[in-house]
């Protein structure tokens, strides 16, 4: 699994075998940021919103996944990036950015490194113009970039109003559907790790269309 450069390497160690044992068991050592997964505010502000504040009503949200394929690595995602979509943004409650980052998967370089990200203004953007914004999502490990992005201000652009942050989605089973198309409406489900107290989650992630 790739996970952020700041985090430790995720561990599966064998507690128990089939041959010795009669049953199989694993432990798991993770982080609450590892693979797709949750930020909820308190991971960026005080006494905040945790993950096990969210309703199921909160983790089920209208949605519009927006293809922007087209971006270069480390390229910030401007206001003028998400415009042409305003109409589709205000109408959802989750709003999920394809970058195309899913397909370069793995331990390059360019992966774990040179996301194209959200910057200060399009965070700004998004919760101006909808503000029954809940969720927001990207393909790379984080929805902001590096220091110089200010990706602490941004995500707390989001995480001061609540909105859940969801990172290092994998769109990869919805390309097919985005192929002649620059968005996609349906519903998303996201179901973290139920964590009490918990600043994020490992997270599964569903989107269903045609609802």
């Amino acid at each position: 699994m790739p996970y952020h450069p700041s985090l430790k390497p995720p561990m599966v160690s064998v507690l128990n075998i089939m041959a010795r044992d009669g049953y199989e068991t694993r432990e798991i050592t993770i982080s609450t940021h590892h693979g797709t997964h949750v930020d909820a505010p308190s991971h960026m502000v005080n006494n905040a919103k945790t993950v096990d504040g969210y309703s199921p009503n909160e983790l089920i949200r209208p949605t519009v996944i927006i293809k922007l394929t087209g971006l270069r690595p480390g390229e910030e995602i401007k206001p003028s990036h998400l415009s042409r979509f305003e109409y589709v943004i205000k109408r959802n409650e989750a709003v999920l950015i394809n970058t195309g980052w899913s397909s370069k998967r793995g331990f390059g370089r360019e992966y774990l490194y040179e996301w194209p990200y959200i910057g200060l203004d399009a965070a700004n953007y998004l919760v101006s113009v909808n503000d029954r914004l809940g969720i927001v999502g990207i393909d790379g490990l984080s929805i902001a970039g590096g220091p110089e992005s200010r990706p602490i201000d941004v995500h707390r652009v989001f995480m001061m109003r609540n909105v859940l942050i969801i990172e290092e989605l994998n769109f990869t089973r919805i390309e097919p559907e985005l192929k002649d198309r620059d968005y996609i409406e349906g519903v998303v489900i996201v179901a973290p790790l139920l964590i009490r107290g918990g600043d994020g989650a490992p997270a599964r992630v569903f989107f269903i269309t045609g609802v």
